[in-house]
């Protein structure tokens, strides 16, 4: 039996509810810093931003005070070099920005996304190649 036979479209309602309201926000970013997709609204209504319109397009960097920027720039170019996955044991607590300017806390969980060894790009996102990585957001409102 074929298990996507067993999905019925009440489990997408189900799946949505789940991630509109899950303490952790799936924020998927391309190699060149630029967020693509974002899952789930936690991270977005901590940091005052509406969902997900000011923030797909924009780079990674948007979350992060000034003097953090260029600094996250580096470690992210870094981690793409050799992607690492790091996982919520491994997690420390961030500053990040509010859209207002004011500062929370969160912890990042790490993983990489359709690469291989080497870099290869080994899949695609929206009908085009992508390599990047997926920063899990945890938010302890």
């Amino acid at each position: 039996m074929d298990i996507s036979s067993l999905i019925e479209p009440a489990d997408y309602a189900l799946h949505n509810e789940v991630m509109r309201n899950a303490p952790m926000t799936a924020v998927i970013v391309g190699k060149d810093h630029i967020i693509v997709k974002v899952l789930g609204e936690t991270l977005l209504r901590h940091l005052k931003y509406p969902w997900p319109n000011e923030i797909v397009g924009q780079p990674v960097e948007i979350f992060l005070p000034e003097q953090m920027r260029d600094k996250h720039r580096g470690w992210f170019d870094e981690w793409m070099e050799a992607p690492q996955d790091r996982g919520l044991r491994d997690a420390s607590l961030m500053t990040v920005q509010r859209k207002d300017g004011t500062q929370a806390k969160v912890r990042i969980v790490l993983r990489k996304l359709y690469m291989e060894d080497g870099g290869k790009i080994s899949k695609e996102y929206a009908g085009t190649p992508f390599a990047g990585g997926i920063a899990y957001v945890v938010v302890d409102e």
